[in-house]
Order: structure tokens, then C-alpha cells, then sequence
């Protein structure tokens, strides 16, 4: 089977969820990894407080790189597919091998 075509704004939100996905994950290390910074080199120079802007800076971190990535990857999903639309059929589509879905399971069976 050959893919000839790729439903860009299917491709553009399914992009966009899955980099708003990894910005949440890259979000919590940055905010993590920031606030146990802050705190060390607080410790280091013997003065007290939290730092604000570095809490500043991890919310920013939580909310806003979930919400840049979702929307660049949105971007590149809508962009990618669109391109791999107009190159698809002048150089072949991509290739996929698949296999028929197994038939309805019969669920008045009660043996597992």
C-alpha cells in the first residue's frame, strides 16, 4: 500500500497535541531544574529567599512551552504534510505494509 495523501489539518492537530505533549515534559524539567538551581546558589552565597523571578521563570516554563510547542508543532505538521502532498505524487508515496483488523470478537463466548 502507498500513502498518496496526508488530511493536513488532521496532520497539523495530531502535530500540535504531541508537541504540546513534550512541551508539558521539557516544561517540568526546565521549572525543576531551575528552582533546584536557584535554591543551591542561594544556599552557596548564605543568603535567604526564594527568587522570585526564578519562580517567574518556572511558571513560565510549565505554561508557556507547552502552548509554543504545541503551536510550532502545529505549524510544522500543517507545513509537513502539505509538503509531502505536492511531493507524494511526483516521486511515489510512502510505502506502508499493513494488515487487515482482526474480525469483530464474539463477546456470548464466555471462555477467555
Amino acid at each position: 500500500m502507498v500513502l498518496k495523501r496526508i488530511n493536513v489539518v488532521s496532520a497539523a492537530r495530531i502535530s500540535g497535541v504531541m508537541g504540546a505533549c513534550a512541551g508539558l515534559v521539557v516544561g517540568g524539567v526546565v521549572s525543576v531544574s531551575m528552582i533546584v538551581g536557584t535554591s543551591f546558589s542561594l544556599l552557596s552565597r548564605g543568603t535567604s529567599g526564594f527568587g522570585g523571578e526564578v519562580m517567574t521563570l518556572g511558571v513560565f516554563a510549565v505554561l508557556g512551552l507547552p502552548l509554543m510547542y504545541g503551536i510550532l508543532g502545529c505549524i510544522y505538521g500543517l507545513v509537513g504534510s502539505a509538503v509531502y502532498n505536492f511531493l507524494a505524487p511526483r516521486v511515489g508515496g510512502l510505502e506502508v505494509d499493513m494488515e487487515p483488523a482482526p474480525g469483530p470478537i464474539d463477546r456470548s463466548d464466555p471462555s477467555p
